[in-house]
């Protein structure tokens, strides 16, 4: 395993289920896996941001991210890949703002294909976040999630995020009802 806290080449990983898929950080290159990516995570779960309806994003634009992500030093976008180059798994690190005031907060936002469930990816994924936060100069990261998702709760509690607050009704979803949003903070300047 290599110390390469930037992720610049991949780390191969083996999953609790024997699965191996290789970490690092997305380029332009990966643009076709992460439109087919988001197309399949936005169908398997609501607690992300998007309907599957509305995860319609061209090559060109997804191409043009990746290149703004790659020469960012305060954005970052971890993927997991399988052998064959399909992403299974993704972590993204943005900043709130530039500004003084805001500039040593980041956002962290995950999201795993199904199949890669329970299998210790998206604890790999958050710690690689961690770490390029870390990096970067960050002090505090942060995150919002679905109240119904009890598995990713339980995962950013692990890995040392605290709830800070709720939105109620953050969320209304197609068959018309509703769930909170809960803010997590994970303080770098606070951790011993």
């Amino acid at each position: 395993m290599t110390t390469d806290l930037y992720y610049e080449t991949a780390r191969k990983l083996v999953l609790k289920d024997k699965r191996e898929v290789f970490v690092r950080q997305l380029n332009a290159g990966d643009a076709e896996a992460m439109l087919v990516y988001l197309q399949k995570t936005a169908q398997e779960t609501h607690f992300l941001m998007r309907l599957p309806e509305e995860a319609v994003y061209t090559l060109e634009n997804e191409r043009k991210i990746l290149q703004n992500t790659r020469e960012s030093k305060q954005t970052f976008m971890l993927g997991a890949l399988t052998q064959d180059g399909s992403v299974v798994g993704n972590v993204g690190i943005f900043p709130i703002g530039e500004r003084f005031k805001v500039r040593h907060r980041a956002s962290l936002g995950i999201a795993v294909v199904q199949e890669y469930w329970n299998t210790g990816l998206g604890t790999v994924l958050i710690n690689g976040a961690i770490d390029l936060a870390r990096k970067a100069g960050y002090e505090q990261l942060e995150l919002g999630v679905f109240s119904d998702n009890s598995s990713a709760l339980h995962l950013y509690q692990k890995l040392g995020f605290q709830e800070v607050g709720r939105m109620p009704n953050a969320f209304k979803l197609p068959d018309g009802s509703y769930a909170d949003e809960i803010m997590m903070v994970l303080s770098f300047t606070n951790a011993s």
